[in-house]
């Protein structure tokens, strides 16, 4: 004997004999009132805002997306990364969470980098990140964020990104544009003729870069901002920064490299668009003892309290004239007079709209409802 019902989290398929002890798994949590616990979204606000673990919580399913770069000329910026999975936590601990922004669409040349966004410990320990896409030009699209830990090479200018946490490169040795997107520990270096826009590290602060001209300043999460004039779109912020584009128009630069500690891990790199959000679910599953019944609310016999389907669903005592549980017969109604000028071959129920025409051609409303007696 044992539990022989395949979806519960117990099931024995040895088992020949029911024996009443079918568990299920239960996700909720509740607070010190009995209410669930829902999900918690935090959207861009220009600052790192602080989320509490709940009593009783000890594992967060988590998703992460970074910024979008700017937009040129109608060229989009490089979509952000999207990191999730799940991550251990502790009751009342406190995690950092910064949401990258999507610098300003720049209308004419070169716009900033995205931000990436970022879950972190209150003790600086990075859990989960999500990179920024690079800013467009007015001739090419930008860069997206990636799911790898190092960020992308700016275009035409190798060995620009970012690796290990730290921020991108600058186009010093590709004709002095921008600087390199920020990372997590270290921001991009500033060395070129317009480095000083560099992205700013996560643990700086994480602001975006300094824009030289034409609101090409980098998004909030270390996006790198840019000359618009022909010095190449601004490069992601991330885990590991984008690196800096060769300096002219039609170069964008590399896209924020992303970070992601947790198991079940499901990661695309340049998926989102617009700025940045972090969304936390606290997913404490136990398994606790199954309600049998049948738990198909489309069945005559739902039952509400069920957990365990038992397979003893009903769908024909209720069923209506088209076989549909609960239903009202719209499914399968209509004019059945064959001799109508709207006759349904298919209806199986008559609604008493037959249209028949008349000697004079008029059309007639005929309220049919059965067989006709001529």
């Amino acid at each position: 004997s044992g539990c022989t019902y395949p979806d519960a989290t117990n099931y024995d398929p040895t088992a020949t004999i029911e024996d009443g002890t079918c568990t299920v798994a239960d996700c909720t949590i509740e607070d010190e009132n009995g209410i669930v616990v829902e999900g918690t979204t935090f959207n861009y606000t220009g600052s790192i805002e602080t989320y509490t673990v709940p009593d009783g919580v000890y594992a967060l399913y988590v998703e992460a997306y970074g910024a979008q770069g700017g937009y040129s000329s109608g060229y989009e910026g490089g979509f952000g990364a999207m990191m999730s999975g799940q991550i251990e936590v502790t009751p009342g601990q406190q995690l950092q969470i910064l949401v990258g922004e999507q610098p300003a669409d720049n209308g004419c040349c070169a716009a900033g980098g995205g931000g990436g966004s970022f879950i972190v410990t209150s003790d600086d320990i990075p859990l989960m990140i999500a990179g920024g896409g690079s800013g467009a030009t007015s001739s090419s699209t930008g860069n997206p964020g990636l799911i790898t830990e190092d960020g992308g090479d700016g275009d035409g200018c190798e060995g620009t990104a970012g690796t290990a946490g730290n921020g991108g490169g600058d186009a010093a040795n590709c004709g002095q544009g921008a600087g390199g997107g920020g990372g997590f520990y270290t921001g991009g270096s500033s060395n070129s003729s317009y480095g000083s826009g560099y992205g700013y590290s996560f643990l700086d602060g994480g602001n975006g870069g300094y824009s030289y001209s034409g609101d090409a300043y980098g998004g909030f999460g270390g996006g790198a901002g840019t000359h618009s004039n022909n010095t190449g779109g601004g490069a992601g912020g991330g885990y590991s920064g984008g690196g800096a584009a060769y300096h002219g128009n039609g170069y964008s630069g590399g896209g924020g490299g992303s970070y992601n500690i947790g198991i079940n891990q499901v990661n695309t790199e340049g998926m989102n668009s617009g700025n940045g959000y972090v969304y936390l679910l606290p997913v404490n599953c136990e398994d606790v003892p199954s309600v049998l019944g049948c738990n198909d609310e489309s069945a005559c016999n739902y039952d509400s309290s069920a957990t365990l389907d038992d397979g003893s669903c009903n769908y024909v005592s209720c069923a209506d004239a088209c076989g549909v549980p609960n239903g009202d017969n719209s499914t399968c109604s209509g004019c059945t007079y064959a001799d109508a000028i709207n006759y349904d071959d298919e209806a199986l129920v008559d609604d008493g709209t037959c249209l028949l025409v008349m000697c004079e051609g008029e059309i007639v409303d005929l309220p049919y409802e059965g067989a006709m007696v001529v």
